[in-house]
């Protein structure tokens, strides 16, 4: 069994941001490719209409219908291991499970319209528990991703899982259909900064925010022996977020720009 990933399905440009999010929720459940919908499963609803509107309606509960909307997994088996649709919709269903604790609404569909078997997993960016985001940091893929593949493998004594570095970095669902890669970590925070930014009405909204997801924020970085190479500083990312300066414009997409103040508070 090999897994890709991952497949983050970002914010669309225009007047529905989640564009991109039900296109891949159509595909995923063809009918031509799912044995006519027999092999759709998951915990938001079995056709892409009911699946799509309970992600939106989550979304739309915890107030985050922007930024990244979903992230997407895939399963692929070779030809002659053996399984067959149930089995791979078990192996679908306790990776959810256990990477997403029932936090978060997904879907997943065995495609069985190739020589080998292949389950598409995608899941809700926002909780639908505290309406968190789902993150998946530099080291997420040893620390978390595959210990679960590991384990399952085992269990259902599937081949020994191949990783190939380009597997282990996050792709943005519309660079990929393109063939491209794109960065990972670097480009969620900037959605989540992003967000924060459209979100708030005032900067101290804004860092509240970032502390809601689950970010440090810090005004200076440690010096001296101090290991900073996990930290990433704010002007980094972000040209109004230097330490001179403060985003104005909360509220208003696309309207951010700079003015100098003394202190930003942020992790800089």
């Amino acid at each position: 069994m090999a897994v890709t990933k991952l497949l983050r399905i970002k914010e669309t440009s225009g007047r529905n941001p989640a564009a991109h999010l039900k296109k891949n929720l159509f595909y995923l459940c063809k009918p031509e490719k799912t044995g006519g919908g027999i092999w759709v499963g998951g915990n938001a609803g079995t056709s892409p209409e009911v699946i799509y509107a309970t992600f939106l309606r989550n979304k739309k509960a915890f107030g985050k219908p922007g930024g990244t909307q979903a992230f997407h997994y895939t399963l692929s088996f070779p030809p002659g291991c053996g399984i067959t649709e149930e089995v791979a919709c078990q192996v679908a269903e306790e990776f959810c499970r256990m990477l997403l604790k029932d936090r978060h609404y997904y879907v997943y569909a065995v495609h069985n319209d190739k020589a080998h078997l292949h389950v598409h997993i995608t899941f809700d960016s926002v909780s639908k528990e505290d309406g968190s985001k789902f993150h998946s940091p530099k080291g997420d893929w040893e620390k978390r991703i595959q210990p679960i593949t590991d384990a399952l493998c085992e269990k259902y004594r599937l081949p020994t899982l191949q990783y190939k570095a380009e597997d282990k970095i996050g792709r943005d669902y519309g660079q990929w259909k393109a063939g491209n890669q794109t960065g990972g970590w670097e480009d969620i925070l900037r959605d989540d900064l992003d967000e924060g930014i459209q979100r708030a009405n005032r900067y101290e909204d804004f860092l509240s925010f970032l502390l809601e997801e689950g970010y440090q924020i810090r005004d200076v970085l440690p010096t001296g022996d101090d290991n900073s190479s996990s930290l990433l500083r704010s002007h980094d990312l972000c040209t109004s977020l230097s330490p001179s300066y403060l985003p104005v414009g909360f509220g208003t997409p696309g309207s951010v720009r700079p003015i100098p103040v003394s202190g930003t508070g942020l992790q800089q």
